[in-house]
């Protein structure tokens, strides 16, 4: 998308059997312009949901509130019931789809979305990873980098990714991913929120950056 040449940064996300971790960098730039370094990208908007956003901070902020109070609502009307990720994940294409045909235009934002959905009488659990960029495409997919350093990222995850691995084989990929994007852009990668999501809830799991 032509906004990440002014934002540079990084989204990528690994789905494996029980879990999905989330990983974005957090710097916050203007073209090369470095804003912020802290900023929060990966967010817990519902029980066992994450929603991981790039653009442009008003259209991300904005977006990110909107569908996390949006999901609080429909929670509240189904009685605490939570929606399931891949209706979550089309309500937000759709907004994303609605929003290129509407007079203020589109957001211009693209996203991940993960979940993990849980069924109380089998006793089971099932992730879900979901790609989606600003025009409204979606993609059920294994893994997924949007941004700046997705050529990198891709790369490596489509040589070394396992469906069955563990959290900590998991965290060991996405590091390698990472220190690819940072040796490979210039631009200042130096630090990344991760974010896991697992039958337990959603959990800050590691903090990424160049040292590690």
């Amino acid at each position: 998308a032509h906004f990440f040449k002014r934002t540079m940064e990084t989204l990528i996300a690994i789905r494996c059997e029980d879990f999905v971790m989330v990983a974005a960098s957090e710097q916050e730039n203007f073209h090369f312009i470095q804003l912020r370094k802290d900023t929060e990208k990966v967010h817990s908007v519902a029980p066992r949901k994450l929603l991981g956003v790039l653009g442009d901070n008003a259209y991300r902020t904005r977006f990110t509130d909107y569908i996390a109070r949006n999901l609080a609502l429909m929670r509240f009307r189904k009685r605490g019931k939570d929606i399931s990720t891949k209706a979550f994940a089309n309500y937000a294409r759709l907004e994303l789809a609605s929003s290129l045909r509407s007079e203020s235009g589109p957001y211009e934002c693209s996203l991940v979305v993960a979940g993990v959905d849980l069924d109380s009488k089998q006793g089971t659990s099932d992730s879900h990873l979901y790609f989606l960029d600003y025009m409204g495409t979606i993609s059920q997919v294994p893994y997924c980098s949007h941004g700046y350093g997705a050529t990198f990222a891709m790369a490596i995850l489509d040589r070394f990714y396992q469906p069955q691995m563990t959290q900590a084989e998991c965290a060991e990929l996405l590091k390698k991913c990472i220190r690819e994007v940072q040796k490979r852009i210039i631009v200042q990668n130096s630090q990344f929120d991760v974010k896991i999501v697992s039958k337990e809830g959603v959990s800050a799991f590691i903090e990424a950056g160049s040292n590690d």
